[in-house]
């Protein structure tokens, strides 16, 4: 109830510091709603935020994860800021939750402008990765992709 009510405000009034009191005032008493907050912005969001952005670091690792698969499912079918601004943080924080979605990262291929395109696949085991080991040494593989391929492998 109160992450819609700051959905509800944020969409009325854009960006104040009302509405950073009220991410403030869920982070502190309730991280779930913090995490509903976020879930709701994915959906009636795409263009990125600061106050999203803030609110993903007050998200517990267990609801992270459910971030993660529902960026993913909006990555499958648009463009998305907000969504791709998921994967970042979870690569920068939980790297391990992104393990099971590399080969669907590596295709959908979201901040693969940005440096960190490559660290969702920082810790990955060896199991992981051989997939895009077979890759990179398939014959039929582009150049162009190996060099992508080469990236992920490094990290």
């Amino acid at each position: 109830m109160k992450a819609e009510k700051l959905i509800a405000d944020y969409k009325s009034k854009g960006w104040s510091l009302d509405i950073y009191e009220q991410l403030f005032e869920l982070a502190a008493n309730n991280p779930e709603d913090v995490y509903e907050f976020a879930s709701l912005f994915l959906d009636d969001f795409s263009k990125n935020s600061t106050i999203f952005n803030d609110s993903l670091s007050y998200i517990t690792k267990e609801h992270f994860s459910l971030l993660i698969a529902k960026a993913i499912d909006i990555l499958k079918t648009t463009e998305n800021e907000c969504a791709e601004n998921v994967i970042e943080h979870a690569s920068l924080q939980f790297p391990d939750l992104l393990n099971d979605f590399l080969d669907i990262l590596f295709e959908l291929k979201p901040n693969w402008s940005a440096y960190y395109s490559n660290y969702p696949w920082r810790g990955a085991s060896k199991e992981q990765i051989t997939v895009f080991k077979e890759k990179f040494f398939n014959p039929e593989t582009s150049t162009d992709e190996k060099k992508e391929l080469f990236g992920c492998l490094l990290q």
